[in-house]
């Protein structure tokens, strides 16, 4: 196949990694939820230690997120040429700001997804002494894990918080002239 160069997310569904399914609307796939190495230096011919996996099979279904719009006249659709791409993208943001919303925060129940904030054995940080060495502290903890963080995903009041945070002696800001990529 195609190996292109990567692009920077655009937003965080474009930051999580998709896989068309062989087999909708169910799947099934492989996680592991422990990692405890028992690796030991031991004689030649002596019993091996043993590292267990954990490894599960998890089933999921897909779900559906569905929005339509009121009806639109057709001869109002003839008549204003951009409509139909103006009621598309519309459309196309409803769906994606509920899809991200389920990525995030779904509880699982019924037919919502279950998000990442409700996913068990995913990493947390308490928040530390200011949002700066939180983040850090969380970069640090996945690092430990043996996981590169690609993507940080903050709230825009958590990014205001950063971009407008402030020396406490001179008020100066701390990224006055550091180059920072909102995106």
């Amino acid at each position: 196949g195609l190996s292109a160069l990567p692009q920077v997310p655009q937003n965080l569904l474009a930051a999580i990694p998709q896989v068309q399914l062989a087999s909708p609307p169910t799947y099934r796939y492989l996680r592991q939820t422990v990692r405890t190495s028992n690796a030991a230096v031991v004689a030649a011919g002596a019993e091996k230690p043993v590292t267990p996996m954990a490894i599960s099979e998890i089933d999921g279904r897909l779900r559906v997120i569905a929005l339509l719009s009121e009806p639109i006249g057709v001869y109002t659709l003839q008549d204003v040429a951009t409509l139909g791409s103006f009621v598309q993208g519309e459309l196309n943001w409803g769906l994606f700001q509920k899809l991200e919303q389920q990525v995030i925060s779904g509880d699982g129940t019924g037919e919502n997804m279950t998000g990442l904030l409700n996913t068990s054995g995913v990493l947390t940080q308490a928040f530390g002494a200011d949002l700066l060495a939180t983040l850090r502290s969380a970069i640090t903890k996945v690092e430990s894990t043996g996981f590169t963080p690609a993507v940080i995903a903050l709230s825009p009041a958590d990014w205001e918080t950063i971009e407008t945070s402030q020396t406490s002696g001179s008020g100066e800001y701390l990224f006055a002239s550091s180059p920072v990529d909102r995106a």
